[in-house]
C-alpha cells in the first residue's frame, strides 16, 4: 500500500513576520479596554465576618467568613496584579477579627470575574478605603499601559529583525 503525504500548510509569510505582533495587540488592546472601562460603582455589596488570609497559588488573598460562607477578596485590578489588600507583614494583626468589607463582581478579562474588594475595615479601623481603592485602580492602568507598550515595542522590534534576516537570506 503506497502512502501520501498532504503538502504542509504554511502560513503567509506576513503573518510569520509580524502574527506574534498582531496576536499581542489584540490581547494587549482588549485587556487595556477592560481597564479604562472600569470604574467603581455607586452601589456595592457588603460582607461582614471574621477576617482571614488565603493563599491562593502564591498569592494572599482576603477572606471573610461568615454563616454564609467564606468569601475570597482581591485589591488586583488587572488579570496579573498583586490581589494583596493587606500589608503581608501585617496580616497576623488581623486574623481573626471582626471585619466588614464593601465590594463588586469586577469584570478582568472576557469571561474572567473576581470579587474585588473596594473597602476594608477590621476590629473597627478602615484598612481600605475607597479613595485608596480607587487610586490603585488609577495607578495600576498606568503601569499596565506602559508595560503593554512596552513589551509590544519589543515584539514589534523582534518582528523586524525577523524580517530583515529572512529578506538578507
Amino acid at each position: 500500500m503506497e502512502t501520501t503525504t498532504l503538502p504542509r500548510w504554511q502560513a503567509p509569510r506576513w503573518f510569520r513576520t509580524y502574527g506574534a505582533a498582531i496576536l499581542y495587540l489584540g490581547y494587549a488592546l482588549i485587556s487595556l479596554a477592560y481597564q479604562w472601562a472600569l470604574a467603581i460603582p455607586d452601589e456595592l455589596q457588603t460582607q461582614s465576618g471574621t477576617f482571614s488570609i488565603e493563599i491562593v497559588g502564591k498569592k494572599h488573598m482576603s477572606a471573610v467568613t461568615s454563616a454564609e460562607g467564606t468569601f475570597l477578596f482581591s485589591c488586583a485590578s488587572t488579570l496579573g496584579g498583586h490581589p494583596e489588600c493587606v500589608d503581608i507583614k501585617d496580616e497576623a494583626n488581623y486574623v481573626g477579627k471582626p471585619a466588614q468589607v464593601s465590594w463588586y463582581r469586577q469584570p478582568i478579562f472576557p469571561g474572567v470575574t473576581l470579587n474585588k474588594l473596594v473597602t476594608l475595615s477590621i476590629d473597627g479601623n478602615a484598612i481600605v478605603t475607597r479613595a485608596k481603592a480607587e487610586a490603585w485602580m488609577a495607578s495600576r492602568t498606568r503601569i499596565s499601559l506602559w508595560t503593554h507598550l512596552g513589551v509590544g515595542l519589543f515584539i514589534l522590534c523582534l518582528c523586524i529583525c525577523f524580517l530583515r534576516k529572512t529578506r538578507s537570506n
